[in-house]
């Protein structure tokens, strides 16, 4: 479909419809089957990109429902509406090599699309399901006069655009700190790798210890972080008063667990990091434990509770900075 080309309305929905069954079988391509080996399902679940796959979704759903309002009233797809579809069209016919980022922004401009376009009675449930009164006070004094529906379908459509704002900004300070920790990541690596050889040749009797606790660090902390994941309710409405209490998590977030996936890949560096660290303030006598002589199970288990627990090595840390200073 070209924008510069007139297309007559019921083109416009034999169109929309075909491009809708379209998307609809590319989905079907991008989850399990019924009969599918279990090679093909592993190979589905490694390069399948679930964010990617809830906003294709989505459009499927817009679509649907602009293809129902324009049946309903042809005078609603206006020239400017229409090159917004024209485009959102040709862009959909494409969808194979949609990036993750772009099926995102896709979905907004879908949404916008379906808002235009939308009637009255759907575009006030819309603007009522808003938090912010701001919007919502669009809709009081007179809720049926058409000034005041095309007024909220403008607050509806910034609000859109707001938040495909939020997201890119969201989106580039994600990618930012990926690469930052990443770096960090590496430096940290190499600088314990070189240490543990280091500490090798100084110490050759404790260089199997000293990798011991490096792996008992990077346990914990992966440990803990599958653990606060597994813990962190789907949404709010999903978890109750009593599960929020005991897991102090809040609620996952897309962003949050695209955001979470390089500190994920970085835990291991960081746990051994940490435990390499308890495990010199012990040995070096800084700090004791009474009554308890250290040998490498309990020089391991240190190196663990470092990594698992952030608030135990930053009290270790603490304690050692504190006596260091104090003579």
């Amino acid at each position: 479909m070209s924008s510069n080309q007139p297309i007559s309305h019921a083109e416009t929905i034999a169109r929309l419809r075909e491009a809708e069954a379209h998307l609809h079988d590319y989905l079907n391509t991008l989850s399990p089957v019924p009969g599918m080996s279990p090679w093909a399902r592993l190979r589905l679940w490694l390069i399948s990109d679930p964010v990617r796959t809830k906003n294709l979704e989505k459009v499927a759903a817009h679509l649907h429902s602009i293809s129902f309002f324009l049946a309903q009233d042809s005078h609603r797809l206006c020239n400017g509406v229409q090159e917004s579809l024209c485009s959102l069209l040709n862009e959909i016919g494409e969808k194979e090599k949609l990036s993750y980022n772009n099926a995102w922004e896709l979905a907004g401009r879908s949404e916008i699309v379906m808002v235009q376009v939308s009637d009255d009675d759907y575009a006030r449930l819309l603007v009522m399901a808003e938090t912010r009164e701001d919007l919502r006070d669009y809709l009081k004094g007179e809720p049926n006069g058409k000034i005041k529906m095309d007024r909220a379908r403008q607050a509806r459509i910034h609000r859109i655009q707001q938040q495909s704002q939020e997201f890119r900004r969201d989106r580039a300070k994600t990618l930012l700190r990926q690469k930052y920790l990443m770096a960090m990541a590496v430096v940290l690596a190499v600088l314990v790798l070189g240490f543990a050889v280091a500490y090798g040749r100084v110490s050759p009797t404790n260089t199997d210890l000293v990798w011991l606790i490096l792996s008992a660090g990077a346990v914990g902390s992966v440990l803990s972080r599958a653990i606060r994941l597994s813990r962190q309710p789907l949404n709010a409405g999903m978890a109750g008063e009593q599960s929020v209490a005991a897991s102090s998590e809040p609620p996952l977030g897309i962003r949050s667990l695209i955001s979470g996936w390089t500190v994920f890949m970085a835990q291991p560096v960081l746990g051994g990091t940490a435990a390499l660290v308890v495990y010199l303030v012990f040995s070096s006598g800084f700090l004791q434990i009474a009554g308890v002589e250290l040998q490498p199970t309990a020089y391991a288990l240190l190196g663990f509770l470092a990594g698992y627990s952030e608030p135990f090595f930053t009290d270790i840390v603490g304690k050692t900075a504190e006596r260091a200073s104090n003579g």
